[in-house]
């Protein structure tokens, strides 16, 4: 794919294009105060209530990180063993943002699995998604995604979900999987199968 122009050519420029991106939209608490209330549209006589400023901040950064990172993931191909952009965008905003994060991380699910319900842009970011630790994806991001892909028709959703579950391994998935209806591809239900006694090993 033809990278976007603000990013560098050379082998480190995408860690050093999104470790420069993240620097300078980060919000220093104290120095930063007053031009974060007035930046957000708060009345510099009004009461400020800092829960209200922290939300709206969030708000504003997953709005952000939302249209870059699509810039780049609907350009962006999932090739099992290579590091991608996408993957590494994830991982930065994760593990430096987790507030806008988590915002960022539902936005973008909503828009391609219920609003274009495009099964092939769904299938590439649970890839992206499942490369990345699954701590800084968050629990409640990771499992809202996958028990709605194991819901879905689509046998491709499906598998992409098993995979994301067997690298994961985490305890709750035991529970989820059997409680997950049976599969219409028979092939699929033994991985289903493969992977909760994978999962029961790792966790016991």
């Amino acid at each position: 794919m033809t990278l976007p122009s603000y990013f560098h050519s050379n082998s480190s420029g995408i860690v050093s294009h999104i470790r420069e991106y993240s620097i300078k939209n980060t919000v220093n608490p104290i120095s930063s105060s007053f031009s974060l209330v007035n930046s957000l549209g708060f009345n510099s006589g009004e009461s400020i209530n800092i829960e209200r400023v922290v939300e709206a901040s969030a708000n504003k950064d997953a709005e952000k990180y939302y249209l870059e990172f699509m810039r780049i993931f609907l350009k962006d191909d999932f090739i099992e063993g290579e590091t991608s952009i996408s993957e590494v965008f994830l991982e930065r905003i994760a593990n430096e943002h987790p507030i806008s994060f988590s915002k960022f991380f539902f936005k973008v699910w909503m828009e391609i699995f219920y609003i274009r319900k495009d099964i092939v842009l769904s299938c590439r970011f649970i890839n992206f998604s499942a490369s990345i630790d699954h701590f800084s994806i968050g629990s409640q991001n990771a499992d809202v995604m996958l028990i709605a892909a194991l819901g879905h028709d689509s046998p491709e959703l499906n598998e992409a979900a098993l995979r994301a579950m067997e690298f994961w391994s985490q305890p709750q998935y035991k529970a989820i999987l059997d409680g997950t209806r049976k599969f219409t591809h028979e092939w699929l239900n033994e991985y289903k199968r493969k992977v909760a006694i994978y999962i029961e090993r790792c966790v016991s």
